[in-house]
């Protein structure tokens, strides 16, 4: 689990780790001192691995290239978090009254929790107020952090910002790739969910571009593109429904994949698709009664999404599996 600060003076820095290494060493601890580079990371990582985030606002200029660079403030990154799923606490430190209340009520509007510190006698606070609202927040936080509060957060922070069902269905497979892998490192795990279109191709709503199948069903013929060299060599082939496991697994050992698991989904007589979920060589086992709760509960929270969509008149997506 990670702790990310924007804070860009380096004695409240210092003594910020200090508190961190006492009490929650085993967090890995990101600073910023400049609001877009932590926008930037915490749109790749996501928030779901997120123990705490912890929020000043007036920030120096920062020099570059012989030019003083404005690093943006506190409020330029709640506004980002506004419009992620509240799944991660929120400290707001800073001395800027004023700031510090439209943090806290971009905040609310979207249903984090936080709490307001106000800093005090140098780094003093730091080490009585901040230390305790770390303490408490996580304390009271992390044990509840699972798929199903993750999705609800998820589902929710969509439906509010209406936002389109491949960006929710994306969020979804991101919290599921870090609870079945602990890292949303590629080269461990590919979750993709392929949609089939109108011309019986499928193509990828959300995932990473490994495989783009196609015409599922008995007999059917899969077709695996490929967007690069890297991927499964030369280009394009096909291969019969009866020869996959020959073939397409295959394909897949030559990548360093081990373990497969294709689920498929049917929404309707007219619309399939699958959940395709890969693991690279690592310690992860599908198997285990732990991932196979997480992708069940992955599958529950699609299925949350179909009816939302569907009473939005979206493009509607359900998933069981087999």
């Amino acid at each position: 689990m990670r702790i990310v600060i924007l804070e860009d003076n380096i004695d409240r820095q210092l003594a910020m780790r200090q508190v961190i290494a006492d009490r929650f060493s085993g967090h890995i601890l990101e600073f910023f001192v400049a609001a877009q580079p932590m926008i930037d990371h915490l749109s790749v990582t996501g928030l779901y691995d997120v123990s705490l985030i912890s929020l000043d606002n007036d920030l120096e200029l920062i020099e570059k290239d012989g030019c003083l660079v404005n690093p943006g403030d506190g409020i330029e990154v709640a506004r980002w978090i506004r419009s992620q799923p509240a799944v991660t606490p929120v400290i707001v430190h800073t001395t800027n009254m004023s700031a510090g209340d439209q943090i806290m009520e971009l905040l609310s509007e979207a249903g984090f929790i936080r709490e307001r510190i106000v800093p005090y006698d140098g780094e003093v606070w730091i080490s009585e107020r901040w230390r305790t609202s770390v303490r408490d927040l996580i304390v009271s936080t992390e044990p509840h952090r699972t798929m199903s509060s993750n999705g609800v957060q998820i589902l929710r922070a969509g439906h509010h910002a209406e936002d389109s069902p491949e960006k929710t269905l994306r969020e979804i497979l991101r919290a599921t790739s870090l609870e079945l892998s602990g890292s949303v490192d590629p080269s461990e795990l590919c979750l993709e969910l392929l949609r089939l279109r109108t011309d019986g191709l499928l193509e990828s709503v959300t995932g990473t571009g490994l495989p783009v199948l196609r015409e599922l069903g008995a007999g059917a013929t899969i077709e695996i593109l490929t967007e690069s060299a890297d991927s499964f060599g030369t280009g394009p082939f096909s291969v019969n429904k009866r020869h996959l496991s020959d073939e397409f697994y295959s394909h897949l050992k030559w990548l360093g994949i081990t373990q497969v698991q294709l689920d498929v989904v049917q929404p309707s007589v007219s619309r399939q698709a699958i959940l395709f979920i890969a693991v690279r060589q690592s310690s992860t086992d599908l198997a285990s009664h732990r991932n196979q709760f997480a992708i069940r509960e992955a599958r529950s929270l699609m299925e949350v999404a179909f009816r939302q969509f569907s009473r939005r008149n979206q493009t509607p997506y359900a998933v069981h599996l087999d």
